[in-house]
């Protein structure tokens, strides 16, 4: 494993390769390939991110002999769509689908295993779109501070705005001023998200309103479709509901899941000093997990935590 790599936004990037998806949208999409890779790892990222801030991430899982795949969900970075206004969790699952089977399946064929890794709302997006993708195909799980539920006071106030905005125009986009200090301690990389020009910096009332919904269904079903699941929890996030995190994971109906807890670390844990230690932590995990599930498909949870 590289321990040297550094979070934060690349600047020298891959040219993105372009994925349609039969109805005009284009998405950008990069691949990471091991040379002898032993999984495939999709990696979905969060609400007003893109695959430029996991590029660091795609190379620690590379090095670690992972065949690493990004992309930019629609309506975010550089793929198609109106940028931070989604009308529905259907464009961005129908995106999720579009990434595996045009730009994995592809590279992995049939026989390798492959999971997925999905950060925040790239996380709640993998859970909503899980029975979308081919059956059998995705072997495990890595969820990293998923979007199960906002602090109540954001979905308070934020509800009656999309509530008002939603009968008058549900498509005009909201100011969000997310604020670098709440994202990570790494203070190196803070005045990048303020110069990232991909960077979403508002939401549509209709993309909170679905946003909302989305995490109250997953929230509710508690459910992976029975797959070996890692959740990378950050105990300092203050942008997810941590409570309704852990209560989700604790009711998750699986026979295999596991918990990794950073007690210093806040919401996005790739972009935290520590971000190596997180890659290692979750390609060891997905190591073996694989090997676990392939000697004895009934497995219990444990939970730890690291410095």
């Amino acid at each position: 494993m590289n321990s040297s790599i550094e979070a934060g936004l690349a600047t020298d990037l891959p040219p993105p390769q372009w994925l349609e998806d039969g109805q005009g949208q284009r998405m950008a999409f990069s691949a990471y390939p091991a040379s002898t890779p032993w999984l495939h790892l999709l990696i979905s990222h969060g609400f007003a991110e893109h695959r430029g801030w996991y590029h660091h991430v795609a190379q620690g899982f590379r090095d670690a002999g992972i065949s690493t795949y990004t992309f930019d969900h629609f309506h975010h970075g550089m793929s198609d769509g109106r940028r931070g206004d989604v009308p529905s969790y259907d464009v961005l699952t129908g995106g999720l689908r579009l990434a595996l089977q045009q730009g994995v399946l592809p590279r992995c064929g049939t026989e390798q295993p492959l999971a997925l890794l999905g950060h925040s709302n790239g996380g709640l997006t993998v859970l909503l779109g899980l029975r979308e993708l081919p059956p059998g195909r995705v072997s495990a799980l890595v969820l990293c501070n998923p979007l199960l539920g906002l602090p109540p006071r954001m979905v308070l106030w934020g509800g009656v705005v999309a509530a008002l905005l939603g009968w008058i125009a549900p498509a005009i986009k909201v100011p969000v001023r997310t604020l670098p200090w709440k994202l990570t301690r790494n203070r190196a990389i803070w005045p990048q998200f303020f110069k990232d020009p991909l960077r979403l910096r508002g939401l549509s009332a209709r993309f909170f309103s679905a946003m909302i919904a989305a995490a109250k269904q997953a929230r509710g079903e508690a459910d992976c479709a029975g797959l070996p699941l890692l959740l990378l929890f950050g105990e300092r996030d203050r942008v997810v509901h941590r409570a309704a995190t852990r209560d989700w994971f604790e009711r998750l109906n699986t026979p295999h899941k596991d918990m990794i807890a950073y007690p210093k670390l806040r919401h996005e844990l790739f972009n935290e000093r520590e971000c190596a230690t997180v890659v290692n932590d979750a390609a060891d995990w997905l190591k073996e997990a694989l090997a676990s599930c392939s000697a004895s498909p009934h497995s219990g949870s444990s939970q730890h935590s690291q410095a």
